[in-house]
This record gives C-alpha cells, structure tokens and sequence, in this order.
C-alpha cells in the first residue's frame, strides 16, 4: 500500500466520521452503525445502514463529482477490482461530497447512469481515472437531476 493511498485512506475516515455526525443532527436524523474491522468492511460494506460514503477533496476546483468503478491499491498491480458504485456490497446508498457540501444517491441508479451511455451526454459524464482508479465525473451543476437528496454544511460545521 503507497503513502499516497494510506493518506488518502485516512482522509476518507476522518471524512466518513464527519459525516456519521451531519447525519445524526438532520432531519431525518440517521444514525450510522460503522464497522472497523477490514474484515467486516470486505464482507459487509462500510457500515450497517448501507450507504457508502466517498469523499472527493477536488470537487471545488474541478466541478464534477468523481464516482469510482474499480480500483487498485498500488499501480503494480496488474487487475482492477470492482469498487465503488460496482462493489458487490450491502450499500444500496452512495453519499459523495466534502466538508461544505454532499449529495445521496441510490447506487443503483448510478449504476444505471453508468452503464447508460446514451445517457452521458444530457448529464455531462465523462470517463476518468488514473493508474490505480477508474470510474466516471458527472458536473455539480447536473447531480441534482439525479442524487435523492443534497446537504449543504455551515462552516462552522467542518
């Protein structure tokens, strides 16, 4: 596992509990059940409620939301592994967003949307990815066509 992995890794949890605590103070409130261990992770997903939490520190300087597909843990590797919105899983939700803002989407309307090419252009989506992820952005300006909900954070919140 690279350094640049296991810090964005760290991101993403330190990301996920902040979340755990938006949630728990909407409306409706929604209390996440977390799991730690690894083990748990692989078999069951993130957490008990099922809904997979993602963040994208870039989504203010690029102004898309970056949904992943597969990804590796090091570029050595020669095979992706199904991941994101194409892990097999018990997340039926994916929330994606940053510190100011995030939205909820049902997964499997994204995967939908993926597999929909026609679709891509109404939407703006276009394929990204980089040596150890694939997937596809889709603008800010669009996601709210098609995400079930979207928070906004107060500052003071972060």
């Amino acid at each position: 596992m690279t350094d640049n992995y296991r810090e964005k890794f760290e991101a993403g949890l330190s990301f996920q509990d902040f979340i755990a605590d938006q949630l728990r103070k909407s409306e409706p409130c929604i209390v996440l059940v977390s799991y730690s261990s690894q083990k748990y992770q692989n078999e069951h997903g993130e957490n008990a409620n099922g809904i997979e939490i993602k963040f994208d520190n870039k989504v203010n300087e690029t102004g898309n939301l970056y949904f992943e597909v597969e990804e590796k843990t090091d570029p050595s590797i020669r095979n992706f592994t199904p991941s994101g919105i194409m892990r097999n899983d018990n997340t039926w939700l994916y929330l994606i967003g940053n510190y100011k803002r995030a939205w909820l989407f049902s997964k499997k309307q994204l995967q939908a949307v993926f597999k929909d090419k026609e679709c891509w252009k109404s939407y703006g989506i276009k394929d990204a990815g980089n040596e150890t992820s694939n997937g596809f952005t889709i603008p800010t300006k669009n996601v709210n066509r098609i995400c079930l909900q979207k928070y906004v954070f107060t500052e003071d919140t972060a």
